[in-house]
């Protein structure tokens, strides 16, 4: 026999929304704006069952167009909020504080309607091939008003309410924070990484393209961003340093700049930032630094040569002319020795001189090029 509770019955619907539009608000704002206690997050599983249920109506659509506009308006009080802090980074800190909060009390309030996600909303919102192929279109579906799952729906208000009107703050604020990060100013490391974040995260349920918000946002304006600022840095070091010193400090900052993509950016943007690093620091300036490698590769500079490697690595081109040079230094230090082999031990110093030439070159290479196979053709000339 079904529990008086859950048989379906009449139910006013402003009565009920009365009692969970307070349970909502507590919700979504972690008990901020409302307390909700354990007892009432309990009895509101049932109510928002019976209006599901409702008789003669169900009303769950009714519910569902009532919890939109209320995150519509919860979102635009946020963004109210976080505007006041005007173009300044304690906005970004406000953002965040409430990104926090919103993004943990969405999943609540997903948890809290259940019901109507699986009994309403499934069997109603535009199915993913409708939205992906186009056939919503052809069928005559208003794809712009598709219904979507409350956490879904949480999330796409967020997106909608806060980050669009917010996007041109939020990209300047934190290109300014990175900026700051690389000229050794502190920053808010939690604030920074959680705020880019955010812009993947809140389109979690966009299964097709979840990167699409955050790229067109915040990617791009990033990798402009760097290249812009280590083609000055690198200009600055060449006009005081010499190659070497260039190199190493280029060096140094490569690895800054990978330990700041892996703490603050999407993993998505490790290769695009590194690649606009490399175009700055290392692209514009191989002049320079292939005029440099002959002298080097003469006098078998280690340290140079190793850095030289290094910077060169994931530039094709430029390392294939490096292992040339090596190569050709190498033909030319083996014929040398092996022509100054005479006398009655010719023989034997032949072997001894092939000998050490190879331990010399293995040790050079492995030390200064890492043992890279494509270096060790030189050994093996």
């Amino acid at each position: 026999m079904m529990s008086p509770t859950l048989k379906p019955r009449q139910v006013n619907f402003e009565d009920a929304w009365s009692k969970l539009l307070e349970t909502i608000r507590g919700v979504i704002s972690l008990n901020r704006l409302s307390f909700v206690k354990q007892e009432t997050w309990n009895d509101r599983f049932t109510d928002i069952y019976q209006i599901v249920v409702a008789q003669p109506e169900p009303q769950g659509e009714k519910l569902y167009e009532h919890v939109k506009l209320f995150l519509q308006n919860h979102v635009d009080n946020l963004y109210s909020e976080v505007c006041r802090c005007g173009e300044e980074a304690s906005l970004l800190a406000a953002y965040h504080r409430f990104w926090v909060e919103y993004r943990l009390g969405a999943t609540y309030l997903d948890t809290l309607f259940r019901h109507l996600n699986t009994n309403v909303i499934r069997n109603q919102k535009t199915t993913e091939a409708d939205l992906h192929f186009g056939m919503g279109q052809s069928l005559g579906l208003d794809l712009s008003n598709h219904m979507m799952e409350i956490g879904e729906l949480c999330l796409d208000t967020w997106r909608r309410c806060m980050v669009e009107p917010l996007k041109h703050v939020l990209t300047k604020l934190l290109l300014q924070q990175i900026e700051q990060d690389r000229r050794g100013s502190p920053v808010q490391q939690t604030v920074l990484h959680d705020v880019i974040h955010s812009l993947v995260d809140v389109e979690e349920y966009n299964k097709n393209n979840q990167l699409k918000l955050y790229a067109s946002i915040f990617e791009q304006p990033l990798l402009d961003a760097t290249e812009s600022f280590y083609s000055c840095e690198a200009e600055q070091l060449l006009s005081r340093h010499n190659c070497s010193q260039f190199m190493e400090k280029v060096l140094l900052r490569l690895d800054e700049e990978k330990l700041r993509a892996h703490k603050f950016v999407h993993p998505s943007s490790f290769v695009a930032v590194m690649a606009a690093f490399q175009r700055a620091t290392i692209e514009r300036h191989l002049q320079l630094l292939e005029a440099e490698s002959a002298a080097m590769v003469d006098k078998e500079e280690r340290i140079d040569l190793s850095h030289l490697y290094r910077l060169l690595k994931p530039i094709p081109e430029p390392l294939k002319r490096l292992v040339s040079l090596m190569e050709d230094h190498i033909r030319q230090r083996a014929v040398k020795a092996v022509q100054s082999v005479a006398g009655e031990q010719a023989a034997q110093q032949f072997v001894e001189t092939v000998l050490e030439l190879h331990s010399h070159y293995v040790t050079l290479i492995s030390g200064v090029f890492d043992g890279d196979q494509l270096c060790a053709q030189g050994i093996r000339h």
